[in-house]
């Protein structure tokens, strides 16, 4: 939300010292400190023989590494002495009554030891026994060997107190190497149980970053209250809010920061000893978190669970080391800020956080005047936790993240990409260091503002990764520009101690305080030329007595107004302001304490901007140049036309197209973000002074603050512009798809970007280090000619726009038709088959395809043919032949398809079935064969002495014959059969005879049975004949004797009557076939 980056840390300052959206250091169990679930972690003992009293805060403190002079116990004696005497101080019984007990407790079983990648290892066991006295706590060491005793058992890690029955030990492992756990219980009266000794356990490397790496949550059953106590877990609708929040974060972290470090799971634990803040506990894969719902801090941790046991914020052994927290945390909250922001665009209407709110840094827009030497320092979390500087170290750090990302889109990504890289190489030998870190970042970003990206480094004290000890003043600043502008000042004495804190120390009997309550000081404000504008007396105020919080410092407050009288806000003393700052300067406000212990004197200085002008909401850009009064200053942000403001008694502030930009999503101002490249050139002396600035978001109104400060004299300025040039592809090249683009670019002092375009609109961002290309999505413009050139800039803005290369983008799809074989022809043995194939970019090859997915062949070159052996295939089957061409550019093509069919060379078998063998036949008889084919029988023809009788097409092949057309005697009977291919065969033939059976018909028709015929006359006989075959003749009889004989039809035979009348006569006829088959027929007449 829109207070996270811009307000909300004032309000927090002074209202409380418990910021909501800031995150606790990040820890890993230190070499003697048992990081466990069930106890505080804060009551991890320094070491065997003496245990802090446990601190306020919620942190785990980290501890010494193991020293053998004072850890190498000489005996089993004096360890059991020196465990008696802890046991008892514990629990509080005097060593006289805890004596009573002389039974040592049962042994502990071992359920579990395994390690962590490299890093660590992780055991747990089943819980000693002892009846009297009970269990007081446990001791386990690692070491190489898996049998002996007490000094030899615990050669690799020392022996370290747990309360608990698991711990997560962080160290440096050698891959495939054999290491052991070993453990022991300490019962009430310090007698010690056996030593238990884990199997082997060897550790095996995975690389860091691989790509399929996913970061899982889960969530405790198990929570903790306020007192470290067990309670209850998650609720199921914060599980089930807590899960819908980081589903939906984690693309973002993963577009961000690359895939996690290691494939694993972090548990999301409840404790409420972490109010309003949060911890990942590396060696335990937890993060440890109150009921509150802070989405930015959630997802600060989660950036830290990203990286898992390899933090930058690791020692030489993979141990918490808080040297290099200043990298850690800022990665993380420039990084968390980034994917919140992400977040909020992709989901405007959630539920969990609000769809107008902006993150980012705090102090991006003041980065100049807040980089102050109070930022050195190593403990990141808990130095300032009553001063807040804790706050400015997160915001600096992440304003100071993001610049670094600014000069190079993407670096939080490559730089993971490069860190884990690095381990992977070497993984028993690379570990974290300042100078591997600051290699890694100038070997991504080679300058950063306009200045060597190692020397930037050093300038920001956030990443100094060093304490200083001894006594400093810290001014904490809050500029409040909504009406008269006015800088709040709390002022802090601070002694940072030996020890590392800015608090106190632990002897090993008593918190140790340098006390500065009660300081005395003075302050004055003084202008550009050193006039004091006003002074007086300074006071540390007392605060909490040591006994009762960590520190033991107060603060004095001041403030710097532009307002005429009283002060605009917050209340209180008009004591407090130092009013009527009006007129535009560049105001420096000094203190100096007096150590009322050591009478030693310390004095600070801030630079502070103010003046009308700048009051009621201004929007543009204001600042001051140190050592110069009167010039002018040209601010050029990447995209935009230059901007000259006059510089003026060391100060200047003018309107710009970049800053005061309204965000209607937001409902307010910003400045765009960027880099800005600045000339300041000296009126008095001519001078010309050249830098660099990269800007967030700006404050709330959307403006920037810079201090610009040259240390002195500079050279000329540089005029000559850098040369530049396109060196991949070449001119004339063809290209297409995703290609990448190179280009050279030298400069007298250095380049500063390459900004890449296509036909003079740009490519991309610009390239801020060498090599310089970016990729090119070919397809994004139409295919043909087009140019590229790149601009070149350098720190004084000198620009050189290169010389066009004309290259031919060529997207289009090759086209290919076949050639061979003819469609829907027959083919058989090996076939020629052709294609023609053309695209707008080279053709690569064609592929010759049966069927849409069998490879034929290939062919590189035109014209473009393979052969095709269809040998195998099966005779008389379809085949679809295709074609697809392959274009340079990666396209693709398929040609129609053909069809072809293999060629059938298989004659049919087939046999007569019917009649058989030796058949005499007469009339119609049926004849059959039987006929099959590879491929299919397409008809079976019926032969009588070779000649066709009947066809058949469909099985049972069968046809009637009718003998009768078919001379009598031997015949031979064969049949044809057909397949698709028009292969034939004939059967055997089938012999038989043809013979006529059948007998004639005949009938008398003429005269009728019974008539009478007249006596004397003439009477005609008449018949009708038929034969299957043919009638050869038909007799005719009267009474028994051949009257005639006629052998064509009409058949008829002319009787004369004889004389007697009423003679009866029997009038028959005889019909004869050509087989000599009779048939007769009679009637009777009657003469008259």
């Amino acid at each position: 939300m829109r207070t996270t980056r811009r307000t909300l840390a004032l309000v927090a300052a002074l209202v409380c010292t418990c910021l909501v959206p800031v995150s606790a250091e990040v820890v890993a169990a230190a070499p003697n400190v048992a990081v466990t679930a069930g106890a505080p972690a804060s009551l991890a003992p320094a070491r065997l023989a003496a245990i802090a009293p446990t601190p306020k805060a919620p942190k785990v403190i980290p501890a010494r590494a193991f020293d053998p002079a004072i850890d190498q116990k000489p005996n089993i004696a004096l360890r059991t002495s020196l465990q008696a005497n802890e046991a008892a101080r514990l629990s509080g019984v005097a060593l006289d009554v805890v004596a009573a007990d002389t039974t040592p407790p049962t042994a502990p079983s071992i359920l579990s030891a395994t390690s962590q990648q490299l890093s660590g290892i992780t055991a747990s066991w089943d819980g000693a026994q002892d009846p009297e006295s009970a269990i007081s706590y446990y001791v386990f060491g690692i070491g190489t060997v898996s049998s002996g005793d007490y000094n030899t058992l615990a050669n690799t890690r020392w022996w370290q107190v747990s309360y608990d029955k698991s711990v997560s030990v962080t160290l440096s492992l050698t891959a495939l190497a054999t290491y052991y756990f070993s453990v022991y219980a300490v019962n009430g009266a310090g007698l010690s149980s056996a030593i238990t000794t884990s199997g082997p356990i060897r550790p095996a490397y995975r690389d860091l970053g691989q790509a399929g790496n996913v970061l899982h949550v889960a969530f405790a059953t198990t929570g903790y209250d306020a007192s470290g106590n067990p309670t209850t877990g998650w609720q199921p609708d914060q599980v089930a809010s807590l899960n819908s929040f980081f589903n939906k974060m984690y693309p973002f972290l993963v577009q961000l920061y690359g895939p996690p470090a290691d494939d694993y799971t972090v548990t999301l634990v409840r404790d409420l000893r972490y109010h309003s803040t949060s911890i990942f506990i590396p060696a335990n894969d937890e993060i440890r978190m109150d009921d509150g719902f802070y989405p930015q801090l959630i997802t600060h941790e989660l950036v830290h669970a990203f990286r898992n046991d390899h933090l930058l914020s690791s020692d030489q052994n993979w141990n918490y080391d808080a040297t290099l927290s200043g990298f850690e945390e800022s990665f993380a909250q420039a990084v968390s800020y980034e994917a919140m922001n992400l977040y909020v665009l992709a989901n405007p209407g959630d539920s969990q956080v609000p769809g107008n709110s902006l993150w980012g840094s705090s102090n991006d827009w003041d980065y100049d005047f807040e980089n102050m030497l109070e930022l050195r320092g190593t403990d990141f979390w808990s130095e300032g936790g009553a001063t807040g500087l804790y706050w400015l170290k997160y915001e600096m750090g992440a304003a100071a993240m993001r610049k670094i990302n600014l000069e190079s889109p993407d670096f939080y990504r490559r730089f993971n990409q490069a860190y884990y890289a690095r381990i992977n190489a070497n993984p028993t030998t690379v570990r974290v260091s300042r100078g591997l870190i600051v290699d890694i970042i100038q070997s991504l970003v080679p300058q950063i503002e306009g200045m060597a990206a190692a020397t930037w480094i050093d300038k920001q004290y956030i990443f100094y990764a060093q304490n200083v000890y001894g006594e400093k003043i810290f001014h904490r600043i809050q500029d409040y520009t909504a009406s008269e502008l006015y800088a709040f000042q709390d002022l802090y004495f601070l002694n940072t101690m030996s020890c590392g804190s800015e608090w106190a120390c632990y002897d090993g009997t008593q918190w140790v305080y340098h006390r500065l309550n009660g300081a005395q000081g003075t302050g004055r404000l003084t202008d550009i030329d050193g006039n004091v504008l006003w002074s007086g007396s300074l006071l540390i105020e007392p605060t909490q007595n040591p006994s009762s919080g960590y520190f033991g410092i107060g603060h004095d407050t001041k403030s710097l107004t532009t307002a005429a009288s009283n002060q605009p806000w917050p209340g209180g003393s008009v004591d407090d302001f130092i009013l009527s700052l009006r007129t535009m300067g560049l105001y420096k406000f000094e203190s100096t304490f007096i150590d009322p212990l050591t009478g030693a004197a310390t004095t600070n200085s801030v630079y502070r901007v103010l003046g009308a002008t700048i009051a009621n909401n201004f929007q543009g850009v204001w600042g001051g140049v140190v050592g110069h009064r009167n010039g002018t200053v040209t601010l050029t942000h990447d995209g935009y036309a230059p901007v000259t403001i006059a510089v003026s008694n060391g100060v200047f502030a003018g309107a710009t197209s970049w800053t005061g930009i309204a965000n209607p999503r937001t409902g307010g101002r910003d400045t765009v973000p960027g880099r800005v490249s600045i000339t300041f050139v000296d009126s008095d002396t001519g001078q010309t002074f050249q830098t660099g600035r990269n800007v967030d978001y700006g404050n709330a109104n959307g403006s920037e603050m810079f201090l610009l400060d040259f240390g002195g004299n500079s050279p000329p300025a540089d005029g000559t512009a850098p040369v530049a040039a396109i060196s991949s592809p070449s001119a004339g090249a063809t290209v297409f798809g995703t290609v990448t683009v190179s280009a050279t670019a030298t400069d007298n002092v250095g380049v500063t970007s390459v900004q890449f375009a296509i036909d003079g609109v740009n490519l991309g961002a610009a390239v801020a280090a060498s090599p310089y290309q970016v990729s090119w999505n070919t397809t994004a413009v139409a295919d043909g000619s087009h140019a590229l050139r790149v601009t070149a800039r350098d720190a004084a803005g000198n620009t050189t726009i290169s010389t066009a290369v004309n290259v031919v983008v060529a997207n289009n799809g090759p086209v290919v038709a076949l050639t061979a074989p003819t469609d829907s022809s027959v083919v058989t043995g090996v076939l020629a088959v052709g294609a023609t194939a053309s695209s707008s970019s080279a053709i690569t090859k064609v592929e010759f395809y049966r069927d849409a997915t069998v490879l034929i062949g290939t062919s590189t070159t035109s014209p473009y043919t393979t052969n095709w052996d269809t040998a195998g295939l099966a005779q008389g089957s379809s085949h679809t032949v295709s074609a697809k061409a392959y274009a340079a550019n990666g396209a693709t093509a398929t040609s129609a398809t053909r069809t072809v069919t293999i060629k059938d060379t298989t004659a049919p078998a087939v046999a007569m079935t019917a009649p058989a063998a030796g058949s005499v036949l007469s009339s119609s008889v049926t004849v059959s064969a039987n006929a099959s084919d590879n491929v299919g029988v397409t008809k079976v023809e019926f032969y009588v002495d070779g000649v066709l009788v009947a066809t058949d097409i469909t099985a049972p092949y069968s046809a009637s014959w009718n003998t009768n057309n078919s001379a009598l005697g031997a015949h031979a009977l064969t049949a044809k059969a057909y397949d698709l291919a028009n292969n034939a065969t004939t059967s055997a033939s089938v012999a038989v005879t043809v013979s006529d059976t059948v007998k004639p018909t005949v009938s008398v028709t003429s005269p009728a049975n019974n008539t009478q015929v007249n006596r004397g006359t003439d009477v005609t006989i008449s018949a009708t004949a038929a034969d299957n075959r043919a009638v050869a003749r038909v007799e005719f009889y009267v009474n028994d004797v051949l009257t005639c004989t006629d052998t064509a039809t009409p058949y008829s035979c002319r009787w004369s009557v004889p004389g007697p009348r009423g003679a009866r006569y029997t009038l028959r006829v005889r019909a004869y076939d050509t087989s000599n088959n009779y048939t007769e027929a009679s009637v009777s007449v009657t003469s008259r």
